[in-house]
């Protein structure tokens, strides 16, 4: 919802999936989840933690996408320098802005 309300939606940087997807990264997602829930649900216990994880895991899923869109765009340009094509515009681009690391504690 963070991510929406700045106007971000690309599903690249709205979820953690891909980076969920990595074994140990899941591992770590379930302990904090773990460590907050202690066994069952409870809404009067503090999440704060496991929200620190998880948007810790967003910035970190948009540091990925930034890194390879990145390089997409040099390599873009590579072959478009090579083949004569120039003036092409290609619409969307990533726009990831560096996070401050007490960013996330503002946010919870």
């Amino acid at each position: 919802m963070v991510l929406a309300r700045v106007g971000e939606l690309a599903p690249e940087f709205s979820s953690i999936e891909e980076w969920l997807g990595e074994q140990t990264n899941t591992v770590l997602y379930y302990e904090a989840l773990r460590s907050v829930q202690q066994g069952s649900f409870q809404p009067e216990r503090d999440a704060h933690s496991w929200l620190r994880f998880v948007f810790a895991a967003h910035h970190r899923q948009a540091q990925r996408v930034t890194r390879r869109y990145a390089g997409l765009g040099e390599t873009r340009t590579r072959v478009f320098r090579r083949s004569g094509v120039e003036g092409v515009h290609f619409g969307w681009r990533p726009t990831v802005r560096p996070v401050d690391p007490g960013e996330a504690d503002r946010c919870t």
